[in-house]
Formats: C-alpha cells, sequence, structure tokens
C-alpha cells in the first residue's frame, strides 16, 4: 500500500481492473514502502490520522467522525464534535464539522475545555459545548468595585443569595464560601 490523499492505496491499476477500486493506485516509484494491509499502512505511515478515518478514506467509504471533541473556531469559546450531523455517529450531539485529520481530539468537552480553551472558564465552556446554560459555579469571588464578595452565578436561588454574574475566564480566584473570600 501506498499513501496518498491521507489514505492508504494498493498497487494495482484502476484503469485495467474489471472493477476499479476506489483503493486501486498504481505505485511508480520503486521506493515506495508497501504494506501488507490498509490497517498496516494507516498504523506505520499516517499514524497521526484516526484509524478509522484512514481506514475509510483508503476504501473509498463516508466518514462519519469520531464524536470525540475539538476547537472548530476559537473565537466561539467552545468545543464542538468531530462529526458533520446530529446522530451520525450515534454520540453526536454538537457536529462541528469534520475535523482536519492533524487536530487533536477529546474524549469529552471538558478535556477540550481544559486543553485547548484553558483561558476560559471551564464551566462555562463545558455548558456552551454541550448546548447548555451555565448558571454558574456558585462559589464566591471578590467584588473590588463594590468592596464585596459575590458569587459565580447570575440569579438569586436558595444556594446563590448573592448573584455577582458569571466569570467568563479562568483567572478569576474563587473561593468555596464568603468567608474565605473575605
Amino acid at each position: 500500500a501506498d499513501i496518498q490523499d491521507e489514505g492508504c492505496v494498493q498497487d494495482c491499476n484502476a484503469v485495467e481492473a474489471a472493477v476499479p477500486e476506489p483503493w486501486c493506485g498504481t505505485i511508480t516509484n520503486v521506493a515506495t514502502k508497501t504494506y501488507a494491509s490498509i490497517t498496516e499502512c494507516c498504523s506505520k505511515q499516517l499514524s497521526w490520522i484516526d484509524s478509522a478515518r484512514c481506514n475509510a478514506t483508503s476504501l473509498g467509504g463516508t466518514i462519519v467522525g469520531s464524536a470525540e471533541w475539538y476547537v472548530a473556531d476559537y473565537s466561539t469559546g467552545k468545543c464542538v464534535q468531530d462529526c458533520d450531523a446530529v446522530g451520525t455517529p450515534v454520540t453526536c450531539l454538537q457536529p462541528g464539522g469534520l475535523a482536519e485529520s492533524s487536530t487533536e481530539l477529546f474524549a469529552d468537552a471538558e478535556a477540550c475545555c481544559e486543553s485547548r480553551l484553558s483561558y476560559l472558564n471551564v464551566g462555562l465552556c463545558n455548558a456552551t459545548s454541550n448546548g447548555a446554560t451555565y448558571t454558574g459555579s456558585e462559589e464566591w469571588i471578590v467584588d473590588y468595585e463594590n468592596t464585596r464578595c459575590v458569587q459565580d452565578c447570575d440569579t438569586t436561588t436558595a444556594t446563590c443569595v448573592l448573584p455577582g454574574g458569571i466569570i467568563e475566564d479562568s483567572s478569576t480566584k474563587t473561593y468555596a464560601d464568603a468567608a474565605a473570600c473575605c
């Protein structure tokens, strides 16, 4: 097999084949390393590409994505899933299109947020990425302008007694309770 367009091809002449297969390609360079299978070619020559994607590309199949998480556009402040449509694959709920093969993928939105959008409040990024509304951590923060402590939340509830708004960046120091904040 040979590497071609982020997939592997078999050394066969597609034009002369009785039934041309998408993985057929004529290898013209005698120095080209060959492998016994597409799987071996993908793992040894295209290890930076997700193995399922490499196999699908090599066999001319449809790539549906891994449904793992990545940042498609940093200006949105959220992570999306490696897939084109909700439900394809079944675990895809926040499609962001197919990630480039060299894009680092993460098992969940929180891991993506922590690694790639670490300047943002992880809770806010995780909720936004999952299509949820972030109501805050309810931890305490210093409100320097008004010389007091307030909570990371925007609505008064039974547990959010002094709302100070939603913290958007990760640099704001939070405290477990009002006493520790003051």
